[in-house]
């Protein structure tokens, strides 16, 4: 996670109390300021929370006091003179602060998760809903950012959205169970986290949890052009309601005509119809687009009151668009890849005009045993896609570049290094005016730093 683990949030002590069961003596504050789980980002007046996790957060109680915090929640005493209430899990402890919060906070709540645009989606319906909405911030999607998240709703916030990760089956479950949503989106079904399951079956069942958490009275949004999700929808005890771009459903496609940069869309309820320009092209896109649609009419019970032109922002690090002032333009879409988020980017720059398209790449994570076998497959599909280099670092560089040139790739276009300090003189001194350059790799390949040194080319 990105963000510094920490949350503004006035919490008075009589809570604390109730939630944790713990008598807490008159060294406690009337009200803590904060939650914290980073000594480091903690500010004064916060709670802190102990979580064992890479490292033991109760070898930093003391760092918390000296920061200012003021009192500890932990699961073992700590010798030092900050208020702490000793719970059995630290983790727990956070989980069932947020949960209580989110009840007593009490109005509706999107929860979207997916093997990839999930974050993209989140933006997508908070810009749709309006800055009375509460977001997930930035990739707050786990055990540790959705409590956090939670515990940063407002009496002011209209609605929340909030997006949920996984790699692991029941984690999506443990994250329903906190965050008790009222509707819930899955974005797609693909091989993101295979590493961590036998078969993409197993990962549609981990994303089910999100609907099997759902109350009988809670919203399902059931994309029916994705096989995994279809076959979800009998077996729900919550409402379905089906989109589609193919086939009639609640909310489907009855024209589209792409445009440069835009789609003009008529989208058809049962009693409705609307039409749409929207600064989206792609399928997959659509596809996101016509789901936000799907929860919109879900919570206000029609389509008539979306606005006929919606352009939305820029998502930080997914396909983020820049024109260099030397007359090229980079893409930054570096957050992270798995096999279907790459496709669908390699789409979208085959579709740009452009003098060369130049792809940089890098490993894809958490693919285990398939892990090679996945970069040959994308290298032998480069031509389809009209790239004219390639630049690749990591440890498949080797299986990457010799199956793109035994499928007919240029052996002269791609490049390919150990190591992305090696492949960054020769990237930059290869960029020319015209040149469209699509940046792409696993968060863990930190090619952040790839974009930094492009974008101070002089």
């Amino acid at each position: 996670m990105k963000s510094e683990l920490r949350i503004s949030q006035s919490i008075s002590s009589a809570i604390l109390s109730e939630v944790f069961e713990s008598s807490l003596d008159r060294s406690w504050p009337e009200y803590v300021r904060g939650v914290s789980l980073d000594s480091r980002t903690l500010q004064k007046g916060d709670l802190f929370f102990a979580i064992e996790g890479q490292r033991d957060g109760h070898d930093f109680v003391k760092n918390a006091k000296a920061k200012g915090a003021c009192g500890a929640v932990v699961a073992r005493k700590i010798e030092c003179d900050l208020p702490q209430i000793l719970v059995q899990n630290p983790l727990k402890a956070l989980s069932d602060l947020a949960n209580w919060h989110r009840r007593s906070w009490g109005k509706e709540i999107i929860a979207i998760t997916g093997s990839s645009g999930k974050t993209t989606c989140k933006e997508m319906m908070g810009y749709m809903l309006g800055d009375r909405t509460w977001m997930s911030k930035g990739s707050w999607n786990n055990h540790l950012g959705v409590p956090l998240t939670l515990l940063g709703l407002e009496d002011h916030h209209d609605a929340a959205v909030i997006e949920m990760g996984m790699n692991h089956s029941g984690e999506i479950k443990a994250l329903t169970k906190i965050a008790q949503p009222n509707y819930g989106m899955i974005t797609n079904v693909g091989r993101a986290h295979i590493e961590f399951f036998s078969s993409v079956e197993k990962i549609a069942s981990a994303k089910q949890e999100l609907f099997d958490g759902l109350g009988e009275s809670d919203t399902a949004i059931i994309r029916l052009d994705d096989p995994w999700i279809r076959n979800m929808k009998d077996h729900l005890s919550c409402k379905v309601f089906t989109v589609s771009q193919k086939e009639k459903a609640d909310l489907y496609v009855t024209s589209k005509i792409q445009e440069e940069g835009a789609t003009q869309i008529t989208l058809q309820t049962a009693n409705e119809s609307r039409n749409f320009l929207i600064n989206k092209e792609e399928q997959y896109e659509i596809d996101n687009f016509i789901a936000c649609v799907a929860l919109w009419i879900s919570i206000k019970k029609t389509i008539m009151s979306l606005p006929e032109k919606i352009f939305f922002p820029a998502v930080s690090q997914r396909f983020e668009v820049f024109h260099h002032s030397l007359g090229f333009t980079y893409i930054d879409d570096c957050y992270n890849a798995n096999p279907d988020s790459v496709r669908a980017s390699l789409t979208k720059l085959k579709h740009m005009e452009a003098k060369r398209r130049i792809f940089v790449f890098g490993d894809m994570g958490e693919l285990g045993s398939s892990a090679a076998m996945e970069h040959e497959k994308l290298a032998e599909e480069l031509q389809d896609y009209r790239i004219d280099r390639v630049f690749f670092a990591g440890k498949f560089n080797k299986d990457f570049y010799e199956s793109a040139v035994h499928a007919g790739f240029d052996a002269q276009s791609i490049f390919s290094f150990e190591d992305k300090d090696e492949m960054m003189p020769i990237l930059l001194n290869q960029i020319q005016k015209g040149d469209v350059i699509l940046v792409k790799a696993s968060s863990t390949m930190a090619y952040s730093s790839v974009i930094t040194q492009i974008r101070e080319i002089k």
